[in-house]
């Protein structure tokens, strides 16, 4: 069939970022990939509907192809909308996929919305994708006129839409498929679906939207609106009012509670600092319920898994929280006293901190450090800190145990309302600084959270944060020494960093049970810090770090 191509802005590694509307307060932002798309004809569509029919949506394109450059614009979003990249060569737009998979992962994982418009361009359409891992669907089959079925009416993307339309010139349909089918043929074959990830989701719509209908119109509108508002908010108030009238009887007095923003996909394995509590084994909604809110962890805790579908739970006792506790909500009860009913209400988790006003810090990004000293009151205190500096600037926050020995405390640097970076410090010596977080402020604002991360159990406790912009202390090469043993085999290198932000990773095989130790030393300029940690599948088992005396290994990391 004959299509009309039109022109694709084709830059390399240069981010390209052009905001086309803008915002109302609060309105979350749609990033639009316009590497390769035909801008003639599907994407001035796809722009007509949406800034038609979603008053004041934000949309931000990206045009650029660079892995860092993507990785630092999802940062910033709510969802990534991907329309048809009709200008892309063979295999191009796969490749890409594979380039930007762990951008894409974490994005979705944390609870980014992907939206891919899956053109008649069939090798161009669903690939980004599968070259990401994200999904095993292909497509098959494109059409001109085909007629359309609603098969999954209580959708959130079937809302507004006709039981039955005609997807016009651009739809086609998927053969292999792994979410929940929404639109199909007449014959069957899936043409709208959504997969639960994570957090998040991957919604794959069979339309480039050449040509479109008020239906197919619907669908695009509902998709975006799933990240510009919360389309589970009724589903979760429920399986959240099950859980207090089944699980707690009613009884939320010195209980603080939180919720998964949607239910978790099949296969989501939930982490604490320690492990992992539990994978689930279908969609299933998750409850934390902390029952000793103001005690130090760990203290007594619930996970309350309920299946979106059947409503079966499954409870698991724990004495640690999750290990991503931004992503859930936590939840505001109101119980009537004399009725019994209950009202439930939602707010971030990151922003339900007890956070103390913030403090606005003013950073030039020469790289001196600036360092406060925060005395906290009890645990569950944390302190915010709104940063202006230039933007494009590297803000980098360490932290450091002010107080007695073995308080652990956490940074958080958020943009835009996103986690961007974290750090931790286990707090085994006083007035050691933790390895830095560090973000690229596009904005060149952020707010940064400290809080206590658990130890002792004396209050007052304190701590030291310490923020700059730029480069470190140390802003030019330098070298150090790496000692990896196992038995009687051993690895010993002298290193040369690049600078301060220059990471080496080694992959070490050995026997199972077999013992590891790793030492590093300072072989350069007498006064740098190096740190080592050492990760297995169940994440960070070891660490250690020198202290800046020239050939003096550190204590091992075993």
């Amino acid at each position: 069939m004959e299509r009309r191509r039109g022109w694709a802005a084709l830059i390399g590694a240069l981010l390209v970022v052009l905001v086309i509307a803008v915002a109302a307060h609060g309105q979350r932002t749609i990033l639009l990939m316009v590497t390769h798309t035909d801008r003639d004809e599907e994407y001035a569509h796809v722009l007509e509907i949406l800034e038609d029919r979603i008053p004041g949506v934000v949309l931000t394109e990206l045009a650029s192809d660079d892995p860092a450059a993507v990785a630092q614009a999802l940062q910033a979003a709510d969802a990534f909308l991907i329309p048809e990249q009709e200008e892309a060569e063979e295999n191009q737009v796969y490749q890409l996929g594979v380039a930007w998979g762990d951008a894409l992962r974490s994005f979705v994982n944390r609870g980014g919305l992907i939206i891919e418009l899956v053109g008649y361009t069939a090798d161009r359409g669903v690939e980004l994708m599968r070259g990401a891992g994200l999904t095993s669907a292909s497509d098959v089959e494109g059409y001109t006129d085909v007629a359309l079925r609603v098969v999954n009416i209580a959708h959130y993307l079937s809302a507004g839409v006709p039981s039955a339309f005609t997807g016009l010139n651009g739809t086609i349909s998927f053969g292999e498929y792994d979410g929940d089918v929404v639109v199909a043929t007449e014959s069957g074959r899936p043409v709208v679906f959504e997969k639960h990830i994570g957090s998040g989701s991957l919604v794959a719509l069979g339309f480039d939207y050449y040509e479109y209908n008020d239906a197919m119109a619907q669908i695009l509108v509902n998709a975006v609106g799933a990240a510009t508002e919360d389309v589970y908010v009724e589903e979760r108030k429920d399986a959240v009012i099950d859980v207090i009238q089944t699980v707690l009887g009613g009884d939320v007095e010195g209980k603080d509670l939180y919720v998964s923003t949607r239910p978790l996909a099949t296969g989501s394995t939930v982490k604490t600092w320690t492990g992992d509590v539990r994978t689930t084994t279908g969609e299933e909604w998750m409850v934390f319920v902390d029952d000793a809110p103001l005690a130090n962890w760990g203290h007594p805790a619930r996970y309350v898994f309920q299946d979106a579908i059947t409503g079966l739970r499954t409870i698991v006792q724990t004495l640690l929280p999750p290990l991503d506790y931004q992503l859930l909500l936590s939840i505001d009860v109101r119980i009537d006293s004399i009725s019994g009913t209950i009202e439930v209400g939602f707010a971030p988790a990151g922003e339900g901190l007890s956070i103390a006003e913030a403090q606005d810090v003013t950073l030039s990004c020469d790289g001196t450090p600036q360092d406060t000293s925060v005395e906290f009151g009890g645990p569950t205190e944390a302190y915010a800190y709104r940063v202006r500096t230039q933007p494009g600037g590297t803000l980098s926050v360490s932290v450091a145990d002010g107080g007695m020995p073995g308080d652990s405390w956490q940074a958080d640097i958020y943009e835009g309302g996103n986690l961007a970076a974290s750090t931790k410090n286990i707090g085994y010596e006083v007035d050691v600084f933790s390895r830095p977080a560090t973000a690229v402020l596009a904005s060149g604002e952020a707010t940064v959270h400290v809080r206590y991360a658990g130890g002792i159990d004396v209050w007052p406790a304190n701590m030291v944060v310490r923020m700059w912009c730029g480069e470190t202390a140390t802003t030019g090469p330098a070298t150090g020494e790496v000692d990896i043993r196992c038995g009687e085999d051993y690895i010993e290198e002298e290193i040369a960093f690049e600078g301060p932000y220059d990471v080496k990773t080694y992959d070490i095989t050995v026997y199972p049970g077999a013992t590891l130790d790793v030492w590093v030393a300072d072989s350069g300029t007498p006064g740098d810090i190096w740190w080592v940690e050492v990760y297995t599948e169940d994440g960070l088992v070891a660490w250690t770090y020198g202290d800046g005396s020239i050939d003096t290994y550190s204590y091992p990391a075993e």
